[in-house]
């Protein structure tokens, strides 16, 4: 479903430089972090709207030695 999360994103006034699912993921945790959500409710609330398998983790520059790491599926090694 990242085409559809895509248009959103690109009516919303985000900018893409690849074509690649994974900015659209990035992105929709960054919407969900200029709502007010904190990092792990972000990634949370962006797993929720993802369809498929998929194992993630990410950081944040304004939360310094912090990763959070989820997955749909498959196995996720950190």
């Amino acid at each position: 479903n990242h085409e559809t999360l895509r248009d959103a994103q690109r009516a919303a006034g985000l900018s893409f430089t690849s074509e690649t699912d994974t900015e659209v993921v990035v992105h929709q945790v960054y919407l969900h972090l200029q709502q007010g959500l904190d990092l792990v409710d972000a990634v949370r609330a962006t797993m929720a709207e993802l369809h498929g398998s998929f194992a993630l983790a990410v950081v944040h520059a304004g939360e310094p030695g912090r990763l959070v790491a989820a997955r749909q599926g498959p196995p996720l090694l950190l």
